[in-house]
């Protein structure tokens, strides 16, 4: 017999109309569970109520009355109506308070085992025996509700490794070299080979040979018995050795024997033994600061770093076997020098009065730019390639122009340059990948295979006087890849 039969038969019990096998039955399971036999004493109440009611008024409940007054009916029916009604009551309260009991059973299995050799029982269980039965709410009290268990917390994520930043210099050659690095906070120099990445704090030392690093906006070669410390993305300190440069963009700061130095675009070679330490400007210039003394000087310059910061002028033979170290570093592509005559230029005269007293290519006022008009192909572009050549003007800046050509067709590339302040020669170095193209500059001018022609330097409007035509001569003009 389950518990909705149970709570069917409690009316019949009541008034003895079960036979005797269930009658027991029934008696059995209301004094086996305090929940049915709960119910069956409000069932009793009610019955009980009833009957009181209906005898005042002469009206028997166990039998079956031969004929019921019409006038008795509807409080018939009010009163079995007021019976169902308080029926389901009471079986929706049960029906609560069977599921709260089933929600705590489940909380208390979720719960830990408590620990080995407790011997304390449960408040509701009896050491060694059976459970003993809860005392049952009053009816006019609310439910208590089971205990809340609040979900495991959600392990918090593994932090993702933060990428190792770009290195400052990047060890990119090394001949016949026994090259080593000291890491911040090391003891002993480790073996520093190629593709090695240099951040703040590294030191680099050499017995012999050579090695070229590239980052900071520069290349650079130690070799000899050279000592060299990273001090930052763009400051470098020689301690020994000799040091060869190229700088592709203004501001690299070099310290060396006390003497800060900054240097502009351009190349330079800087010695250091035994105390004794110079530098030559190849090309471009440097500010140089030694204690109260200050020097600004440009190319063709050896500037000793002492006492006073003396200097002096380049011979041509030590100059070229200057610019000939710091060529090391690229590899040449086109070069214009106009010393044998005009070459691939069809565009412009050459005059006397270039650099260092030579010839240079000189803007015909009448022409659109200075240089080759041709169609021929003079290069192509292969990777990352860079321009430079020297300026004499009196514009703030010039523009590069030159023929893109495309599998679409030919297509009108430039860009303009400014120049550096100053006056008489002036050197400028550009990645060609700044090349633009399109009536509005909207397309790329810099495509990979790509060859081109029509490379012509020429003056364009300038902002403070748009209406001066600019004289402009230009010299040793090269188109170089780093290596």
């Amino acid at each position: 017999m389950d518990e909705t039969e149970f709570r069917r038969l409690c009316v019949d019990a009541l008034e003895g109309r079960l036979d005797e096998p269930t009658r027991r039955q029934w008696e059995q399971l209301r004094l086996a569970d305090p929940e049915f036999a709960d119910f069956y004493n409000r069932v009793a109440m009610a019955h009980r109520a009833l009957s009181t009611r209906l005898a005042s008024t002469g009206v028997s409940v166990a039998g079956r009355p031969p004929r019921i007054s019409p006038r008795w009916f509807w409080l018939l029916a009010l009163l079995a109506a007021l019976v169902g009604a308080l029926a389901g009551a009471l079986g929706m309260d049960s029906w609560i308070r069977h599921d709260r009991n089933a929600r705590a059973a489940q909380a208390a299995q979720a719960l830990p085992a408590p620990a080995a050799g407790n011997t304390l029982a449960p408040v509701n269980r009896p050491a060694g025996g059976t459970p003993r039965p809860e005392a049952a709410a009053p009816a006019n009290q609310p439910v208590a509700p089971g205990p809340v268990l609040k979900p495991d917390p959600k392990p918090a994520p593994k932090p993702e490794p933060e990428p190792e930043p770009e290195p400052w210099f990047v060890l990119t050659r090394a001949e016949d070299t026994d090259a080593r690095v000291l890491r911040p906070g090391a003891n002993e120099y480790a073996e520093a080979a190629p593709g090695a990445g240099f951040w703040g704090g590294y030191s680099l030392r050499l017995g012999r040979g050579s090695i070229e690093l590239s980052g900071g906006d520069c290349r650079l070669v130690l070799s000899g018995r050279a000592e060299l410390e990273i001090l930052g993305p763009r400051s470098l300190r020689l301690l020994r050795g000799r040091l060869a440069l190229r700088v592709l963009a203004d501001g690299l700061a070099l310290r060396c024997e006390g003497a800060e130095l900054r240097l502009a675009t351009g190349d330079f070679v800087c010695t250091s033994l035994r105390g004794l330490a110079e530098i030559a400007v190849v090309a471009g210039r440097l500010d140089a600061e030694l204690g109260d003394d200050r020097a600004s000087v440009g190319r063709g310059t050896l500037l000793e770093l002492a006492r006073g910061l003396p200097e002096q002028r380049l011979d041509a033979q030590a100059a070229g076997a200057l610019a000939a170290e710091c060529a090391a570093m690229t590899r040449r592509v086109l070069w214009w020098h106009f010393e044998d005559g005009p070459g691939d230029c069809d565009e412009g005269a050459v005059v006397e009065g270039g650099l260092d007293g030579g010839h240079a290519l000189q803007l015909d006022p009448t022409r659109p730019g200075a240089g080759s008009g041709r169609f021929e192909p003079l290069f192509a572009a292969r990777g990352t390639m860079r321009l430079r050549a020297w300026e004499l003007t009196d514009a703030a800046s010039i523009e590069i122009s030159a023929r893109a050509h495309l599998a679409q067709g030919i297509r009108r590339v430039g860009m303009k340059v400014p120049l550096p302040a100053g006056s008489g020669w002036r050197m400028i170095d550009v990645d060609l990948s700044g090349l633009r193209g399109g009536r509005h500059w909207e397309l790329p001018g810099w495509v990979e295979g790509a060859n081109y022609s029509g490379l012509q330097f020429s003056v364009p409007p300038q902002p403070q006087d748009r209406l001066r035509s600019f004289a402009l001569r230009v010299d040793d003009v090269e188109i170089y890849a780093l290596r």
